[in-house]
């Protein structure tokens, strides 16, 4: 009789990121931001936007790489440690004790899970006291990071199949982004020209500052690695420098390189996961880039609330949808009481943001007011 074991070539994708570390992150020495703030200086004036912008996301990398450390994930805990220690000498002599090493056993089985559930009620007790909910814990406490496990793809003949492999999802989805956001709506066109810009203010140290404070902490960051909470601790050292960068783009009109690149993540919103239609696009932008947006939002906002009509509720700052819907809720009440027949419609639009032309945002901005300034600076970001 000849007996073999029969082993496939075929490799396992890894199907998730095992997370087994967590990041600790150490506060900047005063020493350190006031070598950050001398090197800034020395660049004023002397480099294109560009370069300097280059030179300060080089420097911010350079600091937050310094003060974060991943620092393993203890699942054990040192009371484990010690037991686990203990049943190790007791192996040696195993047959002498075999009813201690069942005893420390389960011992051990009962401290990993004693501690597992302490360092879980911690995480979720300090998010809780930092953001008000558990959210945050409950993201940091997972144990790995799902992958997207296969997506339909449609052949030349139409017929749909399953791809697992990684490249051929990444294409799936590049695909379908890329039809999404192409714009082939040329029925309106918007001047391009610098004819009716008006002279706008410089942007403000304190417009800087406030717009960094104001940002949300625990955001992911962009590819440069760059967080909310680094532009925040080194705030004082920047400030003067990002006010002066900014004030420069707004003058030139030229935006960094960066900008114009995002990362996008797709998050499983409802329905059939192999469906790429069900999933929600985040774009992962520069944290500067957004503080920049900020300040212009900030500048815009006033002139589009007064242009907006009493009726809109939604995405309108003092307003609330609750209201219409107590106005509904009473006509209901009312057209019941009467006996009356009526009608309700609801309008879900697929990919409504998504889907948005340009050129009406543009046309829409100009016509309520918009400096073409402000425009112009925005359509460079696209």
């Amino acid at each position: 009789m000849v007996r073999g074991v029969i082993q496939y070539g075929n490799e396992k994708s890894r199907k998730h990121i095992i997370n087994a570390t967590r990041n600790t992150i150490a506060p900047i020495p005063q020493k350190v931001l006031n070598e950050l703030e001398d090197k800034l200086k020395q660049i004023e004036g002397t480099t294109t936007p560009q370069e300097k912008y280059n030179f300060l996301e080089k420097e911010l990398i350079k600091l937050n790489k310094s003060r974060s450390k991943n620092v393993k994930k203890n699942k054990l805990g040192e009371e484990t440690l010690n037991l686990m220690e203990e049943r190790k000498k007791m192996l040696e002599k195993r047959k002498d004790n075999k009813e201690n090493i069942s005893i420390i056993s389960k011992k051990i089985q009962s401290s990993i899970r004693i501690h597992r559930k302490s360092e879980r009620l911690k995480v979720l007790r300090e998010q809780i006291e930092k953001t008000g909910g558990i959210k945050k814990g409950l993201k940091e406490l997972r144990e790995y990071t799902q992958w997207i496990p296969n997506i339909k793809t449609k052949s030349k003949k139409k017929n749909e199949k399953l791809t697992t492999k990684r490249p051929s999802i990444a294409k799936v989805a590049t695909d379908f982004y890329r039809k999404l956001y192409t714009n082939t709506d040329e029925s309106i066109q918007t001047e391009t020209g610098k004819e009716g810009y008006e002279e706008i203010p410089g942007i403000l140290e304190s417009e800087v500052i406030k717009a960094i404070k104001t940002q949300k902490s625990g955001k992911a960051p962009g590819d440069d690695k760059i967080t909310n909470e680094i532009l925040r601790e080194s705030l004082i050292a920047i400030s003067k420098c990002l006010t002066n960068l900014f004030n420069e783009i707004m003058t030139t009109e030229q935006i960094p390189i960066q900008w114009t690149k995002s990362t996008i993540v797709l998050l499983h919103k409802k329905g059939d996961k192999n469906e790429i239609n069900n999933y929600r696009p985040i774009c992962l932008m520069s944290n500067l880039y957004k503080v920049f947006s900020k300040i212009i939002l900030g500048r815009i906002t006033k002139q589009l609330e007064e242009n907006q009509p009493r009726e809109q509720a939604g995405f309108h700052a003092d307003y609330s949808t609750i209201d219409h819907i107590h106005v509904v809720k009473q006509i209901i009440e009312k057209l019941n009481e009467f006996g009356q027949l009526y009608y309700m419609a609801f309008v879900d639009y697929n990919k409504a943001f998504d889907s948005l032309s340009h050129n009406y945002i543009w046309k829409t901005l100009e016509n309520q007011g918009v400096d073409k300034k402000y425009i112009q600076i925005i359509k460079k970001n696209i």
